[in-house]
């Protein structure tokens, strides 16, 4: 995805995504809880979700929006999201879902395409993120926010198709719905993610 913007507002975005992904990959390090790392963590997220969606009293601006997105795209930032949720504390979990819900959501000025544009993007070079997601239901922790995104997610095909069309693989990669010719007459394994809710429906945690 290819965005122009000026060179001030997107230090501050790289800036922004950067020291986030450096907290959460600090965090992942992190035998015990350091308070100090947490609020740096929610400090950061929190300015995410204001930038991406403004607050009563501020409106946010498409600029900064755009800028932010395609930062977050650019630094690979949503696997980590994902992938740390559970360990955050429970604001800066709801901060995570709405950042990662609104990146989903975000389209090109003028675009025509069926899914968001970020949504596309995620799904042709991360897939995974959507699998990722699914698994969070496997945590108490991760159930709620994972599975508020996906409640707003899945009602794009390319999402579902993901999910439904999951399967294991030798290299671990998960199918690329937009490049792959999808065999809907092969019968399934029964090992991919989707086969996985009918445990998850059972958990008082599940959300949809």
């Amino acid at each position: 995805m290819a965005f122009l913007f000026g060179r001030n507002r997107q230090r501050s975005a790289q800036d922004l995504v950067r020291s986030t992904k450096d907290l959460l990959q600090k965090l992942m390090k992190e035998d015990g809880s350091s308070p100090k790392l947490e609020e740096d963590l929610a400090r950061a997220l929190t300015q995410m979700k204001v930038t991406l969606q403004g607050t009563p009293e501020l409106e946010a601006t498409p600029d900064a929006v755009y800028q932010l997105v395609n930062q977050i795209l650019a630094e690979s930032l949503l696997p980590l999201l994902v992938e740390n949720i559970f360990r955050l504390p429970f604001e800066a979990r709801k901060d995570t879902q709405t950042i990662i819900s609104n990146v989903f959501r975000f389209r090109n000025p003028g675009s025509n395409s069926p899914e968001p544009d970020a949504l596309k993007e995620v799904l042709r070079r991360q897939p995974e993120i959507i699998v990722r997601l699914c698994n969070g239901y496997e945590r108490r922790e991760s159930a709620s926010p994972c599975g508020g995104i996906l409640k707003e997610a899945i009602k794009w095909d390319a999402v579902a198709a993901v999910i439904l069309y999951d399967e294991p693989t030798t290299d671990g990669r998960t199918i690329d719905i937009y490049s792959s010719d999808i065999d809907i007459t092969r019968p399934s394994s029964g090992q991919g993610v989707f086969w996985s809710f009918f445990d998850w429906i059972d958990k008082s945690s599940f959300e949809v």
